[in-house]
């Protein structure tokens, strides 16, 4: 089971596959404290698919990056409600996410 363990190559995809881990675990118990189960139950996948990118998982960087396209919408509906840099600050992680996953992608064999 441990034998693909190992960090991804690049350093900010490590870096920030850590935090996502976190904060998939912290939501989670936070929404599951809070009786909402489905949002924790998607929180849960979220920091699930951040760890399976330490065991080389093409398919958590899939649903990584489809996280990141559906916070991307959601922040363009909140255009004309909430200042801009609460639309252009989660649009550019989640941008810069798409690209660091995508390379990701590239560098895996294919099965």
């Amino acid at each position: 089971m441990f034998h693909s363990f190992q960090r991804p190559s690049n350093g900010w995809l490590c870096a920030f596959s850590v935090l996502w881990f976190f904060v998939g675990v912290w939501f989670a118990g936070r929404f599951a404290l809070g009786g909402h189960f489905i949002g924790a139950g998607l929180m849960g996948v979220y920091s699930l698919a951040a760890l399976g990118l330490w065991f080389q998982s093409r398919a958590a960087a899939l649903v990584l990056m489809t996280f990141a396209c559906v916070g991307i919408i959601y922040a363009l509906f909140k255009i004309g409600h909430v200042p801009w840099y609460r639309v252009a600050s989660p649009i550019t992680w989640a941008i810069w996410a798409l690209f660091l996953l995508w390379e990701y992608l590239e560098e895996q064999p294919r099965e």
